[in-house]
């Protein structure tokens, strides 16, 4: 019977902030790419010193890393290739997902302990290419996105190899992203990562000459969701449930992986779960769909490509003179929220929005509110695709986590070094006190009192063992200044420190009671 650490959600990052989102509503391990070799060459993706720090970030919270090196090469390209894995190798990452059995050949050879996953372009699709695998001492394999759930579970049955499947995100129209009309339309090859995906544009359907449908997305696919299926892709014996969305906002990534996380989570507490599946649709999506995984055949965005949103209320009228759109609301609209409108294919971020005309920060379900609008648009229903409440809740969740989780690891794993320091620090004082002569001093208290000097693990929680103190010093005093101040003292400094050093504020602040000076 599985249990809950048998279970691995897997989560995507194409920046660190979507890193961070990702680990901090739950995810088990992350994948990303670095700047070359990945599926995903549009991505912000990690060069080195982000690799790097991506893997410190991940173990310090026990988190697994593994890196995509899964496009295609040619002999030009190996001596560099080559450079990239001895790097990836020294800083630890967890495992590497390839597709090209050269490749693998190399990794062997030359890094025989590392992890290697075999990506879902290598399209394996049944138990024999499964089985072949593991003779080869594959670690893993990610199944082709065309499987079943009866067929995934045969092969987690019958092969003691660990599955990977894809349960949510953008689907391909070919098998396993095996596609070359990006190459031959654009001249961007998908196997190099680049694919400029010409299934999102439009086309005419003829049949005997005739259009019967005209520009229509005839080959764009929903998005995969079987978020309400977690139950029985549990039960099919599936090791890594996988998010598919290293070109998706930190937003999108940390509110699907924390409803895949409460959908685990509940079943092996054993509690009933009803998704928030509005909650996913308004972080992005272009209609959901099970997918083959459950025989959800052919279900096509033929009308929006790309991120439908959801609805969130109509036209009511249009004043040319006041260039005012009223809008009739059907969900809450927030200040800030990015609007859609189909027809036109038009965006527009709320700026200022009215009711009864006062500007209001929030509108409601059955309000009537009004827009400034430059232009007459065709009246029609609008949706919403971005959602400033949520963007901002998760922003904010997640720096807050991420501040209280490394405060709390660095506290932990710093204090029997403290502690050592001011037993040394105290003996040393002690000593001194004991062979000088008596003189006059400066009373307890006294502003002249020396200050205390910052000790280098205070920043170890964050920059590694290899932390350069001075660094972090001149880069915290740099943003000081920026803010158009001179000297100061560390109380204050933390209004304008950056996310990743507030972290180290704390710990310092804590530490020494206020009295450390940087200036």
């Amino acid at each position: 019977m599985k249990k809950r650490e048998d279970i691995e959600l897997l989560a995507p990052a194409g920046s660190f902030e979507a890193l961070v989102a990702a680990v901090q509503n739950g995810a088990n391990a992350i994948y990303l790419g670095g700047q070359k070799f990945g599926a995903r060459a549009f991505a912000h993706n990690f060069d080195y010193a982000a690799l790097k720090e991506a893997v410190d970030y991940c173990h310090l919270r026990n988190v697994k890393l593994y890196v995509t090196v899964n496009t295609l090469y040619n002999n030009a390209e190996i001596d560099e290739i080559f450079d990239y894995l001895k790097y990836l190798y020294h800083i630890g990452v967890d495992a590497l997902i390839i597709q090209d059995m050269g490749l693998f050949s190399l990794i062997k050879n030359h890094f025989p302990d590392i992890e290697i996953h075999m990506s879902t372009q290598a399209s394996v699709r049944n138990i024999e290419g499964v089985k072949y695998f593991a003779k080869q001492n594959i670690d893993r394999v990610v199944l082709a996105r065309e499987m079943n759930i009866r067929e995934i579970e045969e092969i987690c049955h019958n092969c003691s190899i660990d599955i990977e499947v894809f349960v949510h995100g953008a689907l391909c129209m070919s098998y396993s992203g095996q596609c070359l009309m990006s190459s031959m339309i654009a001249k961007r090859s998908g196997n190099k990562g680049e694919c400029g995906q010409p299934c999102r544009l439009p086309y005419s359907l003829l049949e005997d000459n005739k259009i019967i449908k005209k520009q229509k997305y005839l080959l764009s696919p929903m998005d995969l969701c079987t978020i309400e299926k977690v139950p029985k892709l549990i039960d099919a014996g599936i090791k890594s449930f996988k998010i598919e969305g290293r070109m998706k906002r930190p937003e999108y990534v940390g509110e699907v992986v924390k409803a895949y996380r409460q959908a685990i989570d509940y079943y092996f507490d054993q509690k009933n779960y009803t998704p928030n599946i509005l909650q996913m649709k308004k972080v992005f999506n272009r209609g959901f769909t099970q997918g083959f995984l459950f025989q959800d055949y052919l279900n096509l965005a033929q009308d929006i490509p790309g991120n439908q949103g959801i609805k969130i209320g109509k036209m009511i009228n249009y004043s040319k003179k006041r260039k005012m759109l009223d809008i009739k609301l059907s969900d809450t609209l927030y200040q800030n929220d990015r609007i859609y409108f189909p027809k036109n294919d038009f965006t527009r971020t709320i700026t200022k929005l009215y009711k009864n005309n006062r500007l209001v920060n929030t509108a409601y379900q059955g309000d009537l509110v009004s827009i400034e609008m430059d232009q007459l648009l065709d009246f029609q229903d609008i949706y919403k695709v971005v959602d400033a409440k949520i963007v901002e809740d998760k922003k904010v969740q997640t720096e807050t986590k991420a501040a209280d989780a490394t405060v709390k690891k660095a506290t932990t794993a710093t204090e029997k070094k403290t502690t050592v320091l001011k037993q040394t620090a105290s003996k040393t004082e002690t000593n001194k006190k004991a062979d000088a002569p008596k003189k006059r001093g400066r009373k307890p208290g006294s502003k002249n009192k020396p200050k205390e000097q910052l000790a280098p693990e205070v920043y170890l929680q964050y920059c590694g063992e290899e932390a350069d103190q001075n660094a972090i010093i001149e880069r915290i005093k740099e943003q000081y200044v920026s803010e158009g101040h001179r000297a100061g003292n560390i109380k204050s400094l933390k209004l304008y420190l950056k996310p990743e050093d507030r972290a180290a504020y704390y710990v310092i602040n804590d530490r020494y009671a206020g009295k450390v000076d940087l200036f």
